[in-house]
């Protein structure tokens, strides 16, 4: 972590909303891309040639006028367009040495295609019509969509969604769960006979109510390891999404148990946000061990949003 960024984390949040942008856009360029998707492929390129697998995160949140949502859904399906189209030409230029388990994936925000929070009306049917045209460009050009989870007043419409979305077909839709909510244990139970794909996080929302969350940084290792196992244990996939040393090894041990015990591999990957400890994700893919990376990218606007969550 630079000196910077530490110095940062220590005024605390309330300080850093005060700071000048050019302090604040300093430490937080090395977590986000700046510019187009162009820019994210190829900052891509650099992780594929380590065999590591990117998801693309089109930065922003909290949209709710419809004219706006509707070109976010744009800027996704062209998302998907320009990430199927390099895979297509990467693959061509490279048959017979590609590895077969490239898999580019981009991940979506709810909240920037119109979805209120606690709303069960127009907004959450407006959203789930503009997901569906981007799951069915993705189903086009064979990318798989991972739905993010956001803070917890998004919790309940978001699994609804995501449930609805696995009955209308869509197979290549996976959801997000956070280990610092106290209720994912049985939003788990309740996904588990879908045989969800799951990135597992942290959660990196910190200002909800105690009664919601686990507040002591222990009980959310440990809410996250049970989770782990948990998943694991069910054959569900799960994109082991840490930076957490700890967390990190005794994934692998859980992992390396399984296999003996059922003479079979789990369907994990490894994943990590972009810059943040790319020396540990080089690591891993390098002992062939399926890794990924989290690449948000956009404008410095639509950034500080996401920039004040890494520094709380």
């Amino acid at each position: 972590m630079k000196t910077s960024e530490v110095l940062i984390r220590r005024l605390g949040l309330p300080i850093v909303r005060r700071l000048p942008d050019s302090i604040l856009r300093r430490s937080a360029c090395r977590y986000y891309v700046e510019g187009a998707d162009t820019n994210a492929i190829e900052v891509m390129k650099f992780f594929r040639q380590r065999a590591i697998n990117p998801t693309f995160d089109i930065l922003g949140e909290s949209v709710s006028d419809d004219g706006l949502c509707q070109k976010n859904k744009e800027d996704y399906k062209n998302l998907i367009i320009n990430v199927s189209q390099e895979a297509f030409l990467y693959r061509q230029s490279n048959y017979g040495n590609t590895p077969k388990d490239y898999d580019p994936q981009i991940s979506i925000k709810l909240s920037m295609l119109g979805l209120l929070p606690g709303d069960a009306g127009n907004s959450f049917y407006f959203t789930q019509n503009l997901v569906t045209e981007i799951l069915d460009e993705a189903k086009d050009h064979k990318i798989f969509v991972r739905i993010d989870m956001e803070d917890s007043r998004f919790t309940d419409d978001t699994l609804i969604m995501y449930e609805n979305l696995r009955d209308k077909g869509f197979e290549n839709v996976g959801i997000v769960l956070q280990s610092r909510l106290r209720r994912t244990q049985k939003d788990l139970e309740r996904l588990i006979a879908l045989e969800p794909d799951i990135r597992l996080v942290k959660g990196a929302y910190h200002n909800e109510s105690y009664d919601k969350i686990f507040s002591d940084c222990q009980d959310v290792n440990d809410s996250y390891m049970d989770l782990v196992c948990k998943i694991i244990s069910h054959d569900i996939p799960i994109e082991i999404a840490t930076m957490d040393q700890e967390l990190i090894e005794n994934s692998m041990i859980f992992i390396g148990s399984y296999k003996r015990d059922n003479n079979r591999d789990p369907l994990f990957c490894f994943s990590m946000l972009y810059g943040a400890r790319n020396d540990e994700l080089f690591r891993l893919a390098k002992a062939k061990i399926p890794t990924r990376v989290y690449i948000p990218y956009g404008t410095w606007e639509r950034a500080k949003a996401y920039a004040f969550r890494r520094f709380d």
